[in-house]
């Protein structure tokens, strides 16, 4: 090993080799478990109507982390300050849905939609109403 790797990093340490072994290792797991590759080329596409092109799989499983990630973030943020509240686990959670949509915002602004569809309807009446007949 050391006279292959003279040329390129003379005086390298055995910890160094041991790096640069796991680092190779990783690669090559990488590549054979998902697909990687430093460079992807564009898929040729194939006839068969299951086929589901690398790079749509790569794209997908990106985008479903990111997504998993953001989901728990909303979540972790708001429901404890629901429970707080007074809200149950599963009126939490109904108010996490409804503040889905809202992703890179404050948490009051967040927490605005869900304490809205949470809270029970109210009816005010306005002081300029006309009152009903004794």
């Amino acid at each position: 090993m050391r006279s292959l790797l003279a040329h390129s990093r003379p005086g390298a340490s055995v910890d160094e080799w041991l790096d640069l072994a796991l680092e190779c290792l990783v690669h090559a797991l990488e590549k054979q478990k998902f697909g990687k590759c430093s460079r992807p080329e564009k898929q040729r596409g194939s006839k068969n109507p299951r086929y589901f092109p690398l790079e749509a799989k790569r794209e997908a499983r990106e985008q479903a982390k990111v997504a998993a990630a953001a989901a728990a973030l909303r979540a972790d943020e708001i429901i404890p300050w629901l429970r707080v509240l007074g809200y149950s686990a599963q009126q939490a959670r109904h108010g996490v849905e409804l503040c889905a949509h809202i992703l890179d915002a404050p948490i009051e602004v967040r927490m605005k939609p869900a304490l809205r569809g949470l809270a029970p309807r109210c009816v005010r009446s306005s002081p300029h109403a006309p009152s009903a007949p004794a």
